[in-house]
């Protein structure tokens, strides 16, 4: 029993270390049980940077799909979680964003893309929008290479959610090359968020967990 109070008593310890700079989540967390915390939470996006992601198990993972709105997460699954993350990580790719990335990407060829996307393939990052004519990792290299090599402009995809997320490997690569974590892009009419933002962060253990916040003083 000694041993169990003193790992809880040492996992708070660190969790405060970690949260004591979110006053104003901290102050919520105290009040509320933790669902009603995370709704609560929407109340101070003003203050704090959140991306709430929601899921069916209760661990985040990196290269993950997170959202602006605690709302739309709500959708996606009975457990949610957010992360405070900074500014200055986010990559806003619009037309001239991917216009920088095909400048920086024009010599690649398809072996340097597999090497990029064979994380995505190993880890099924791409599992639900591989399917029909890019059912097969060929076929994505195929479409992921011709795309960069063209001059269509990136709004013209960004509405479709199968190309869309077939693009998101090289996006991230390229946003890690700039410094960034984050990359954000505006949802299609066929998106999982049609017409909001959209965000996928590459490392999720750089930000500190809404749920630990609430950890942490209860």
């Amino acid at each position: 029993m000694a041993l169990r109070k003193f790992i809880k008593t040492s996992i708070r310890e660190y969790l405060n270390e970690n949260v004591n700079s979110y006053t104003k989540l901290i102050d919520l967390a105290k009040q509320y049980d933790y669902e009603t915390f995370l709704r609560k939470s929407d109340s101070v996006t003003s203050i704090y940077n959140i991306l709430y992601r929601g899921m069916y198990d209760q661990e985040l993972t990196n290269n993950s799909f997170f959202t602006d709105y605690i709302g739309h997460a709500t959708q996606y699954g009975d457990y949610v979680d957010g992360i405070i993350y900074n500014n200055g990580d986010v990559l806003y790719f619009d037309d001239t964003t991917f216009n920088n990335l095909r400048n920086s990407f024009k010599n690649i060829n398809k072996k340097e893309l597999e090497q990029i996307y064979s994380y995505y393939f190993k880890n099924h990052k791409l599992f639900d929008v591989m399917d029909g004519e890019y059912s097969q990792e060929e076929s994505v290299i195929k479409f992921v290479h011709n795309f960069i090599k063209s001059n269509i402009p990136y709004s013209k995809v960004s509405q479709n959610k199968v190309k869309n997320d077939l693009l998101i490997p090289i996006m991230t690569h390229y946003a890690k090359s700039k410094g960034k974590n984050i990359i954000q892009f505006v949802g299609g009419d066929y998106s999982d968020y049609g017409g909001a933002d959209e965000f996928v962060v590459n490392d999720v253990s750089r930000y500190t967990k809404l749920s630990d916040i609430w950890k942490s003083v209860n």
